[in-house]
């Protein structure tokens, strides 16, 4: 699952010592496999509204992450650089 600031925001700021991570997280957030290609991550974030995939293994074990931030910042580059 992710955790973001939209699920930490609804938690009054005095219970932060008390709520697990496991109670606001979203656990019907997508992850990407190592596999997938770009296009297929691209498609998971927009359908789910992420900005942040997290990459996991066969496993299910934490690796990585694919953040849109950085895919459309290398696009820009590649589009100024005509690569």
């Amino acid at each position: 699952g992710m955790c973001g600031l939209d699920q930490v925001s609804v938690v009054p700021r005095d219970r932060w010592d008390q709520v697990t991570v496991g109670e606001i997280m979203d656990a019907a957030a997508p992850a990407a496999r190592p596999s997938w290609l770009l296009r297929d991550a691209v498609a998971a974030m927009d359908k789910s509204g992420a900005e942040i995939l997290p990459v996991t293994d066969q496993n299910g074990i934490f690796i990585g992450i694919v953040d849109a931030a950085q895919i459309l910042k290398l696009d820009q580059i590649l589009d100024e650089t005509g690569a």
